[in-house]
């Protein structure tokens, strides 16, 4: 046993060595793309909200209380977007 203890932290240390050759091997990202394509992350991810636009491109106007507005959090009533 105490030779495959010692086998094993061999390899180990010999695979935690970075040289150079290693360091610029392109690596494969397709496998990770394809994972990510599958589990459809990218509908999930990132997807921008009122808080991400500036708030100089919104007016606030009159709001009745509708399931609508109450959507519109951080704001007083509902929004319009204003042409620039």
């Amino acid at each position: 046993m105490k030779w495959c203890s010692d086998a094993l932290d061999a390899l180990v240390k010999e695979a935690n060595v970075r040289t150079k050759e290693v360091d610029d091997l392109p690596l494969d990202s397709r496998s990770s793309l394809i994972r990510q394509d599958k589990k459809r992350h990218y509908l999930r991810d990132d997807r921008p909200t009122l808080k991400d636009f500036p708030k100089q491109w919104f007016t606030v106007t009159a709001c009745d209380e509708t399931p609508a507005c109450d959507a519109l959090t951080g704001f007083e009533g509902a929004i319009e977007i204003v042409a620039a």
